[in-house]
């Protein structure tokens, strides 16, 4: 997650709270078996989500769709 949050950063994650654009949220998709920690980006009625680490680059971003869900959003 390095740069964005550096090593022993805590997170706190509110699963009662909206996500916005540019939220950094816990999502999971349907067609993998674990929950990811990304950045949402929202574009109109789009939502993809976006990795922290340049070490990730080669994932871009991620269409939201049908049958994923954020799970809650960082504080």
């Amino acid at each position: 997650m390095d740069p964005v949050f550096p090593k022993n950063t805590i997170l706190i994650a509110d699963p009662d709270k909206s996500p916005k654009d540019r939220s950094y949220v816990i999502a999971k998709l349907a067609n993998i078996n674990i929950a990811i920690f990304r950045q949402l980006l929202i574009d109109v009625e789009d939502r993809y989500l976006k990795a922290l680490s340049p070490d990730f680059e080669r994932y871009r971003m991620t269409r939201l769709n049908d049958g994923d869900e954020v799970l809650s959003v960082g504080q």
